[in-house]
């Protein structure tokens, strides 16, 4: 599976956040630098041996959507990452009470199933952090948001010329 999500388009290999402030209840968070959500989640469907647990990162900045996936060690910020999604080009949806699907909208690639374990974050909390504002406001995925400006008109007049 780590193979496939190295070359799929919309995974990517990613440097970790620098170290920022963090709260005294979650000793990874980062809402500094953009975390919307972080946890333990199951990566299932695969991976050989069965399910393989990853901490997930979710980021969300006014350009940049994005999860990373971090091996599952004892300090998830000093482990260097298997991969990192482009959550502006995929759909999230929830397959069971306790799984959910990051799918490519182009359909290139792997699709990445995840299963919420105990003591992680409840599904519609990651989904929530996973899908896109626009498509939770029920707005079409990729669609940009338009305003249109209407400034005023100028009347042009004819001035005689000076000589």
């Amino acid at each position: 599976m780590e193979v496939a999500m190295r070359h799929h388009p919309a995974l990517q290999r990613l440097a970790p956040p620098a170290k920022l402030p963090r709260p005294a209840d979650d000793a990874s968070w980062r809402p500094d630098a953009g975390e919307v959500l972080s946890g333990a989640l199951d990566l299932v469907g695969g991976a050989p041996g069965g399910p393989r647990r990853v901490f997930v990162r979710v980021y969300r900045t006014s350009r940049e959507h994005f999860a990373v996936l971090l091996p599952l060690r004892a300090l998830a910020s000093a482990c260097k990452p298997l991969a990192s999604v482009n959550l502006r080009t995929c759909a999230i949806l929830q397959t069971a009470h306790d799984e959910f699907r990051v799918s490519p909208r182009p359909l290139e690639g792997a699709t990445l199933c995840f299963k919420s374990p105990a003591g992680s974050p409840p599904v519609s909390l990651w989904i929530a952090a996973l899908q896109e504002p626009r498509h939770q406001r029920g707005r079409c995925p990729g669609s940009p948001m338009l305003a249109v400006h209407k400034m005023p008109a100028l009347l042009e007049e004819e001035v005689a010329p000076v000589c």
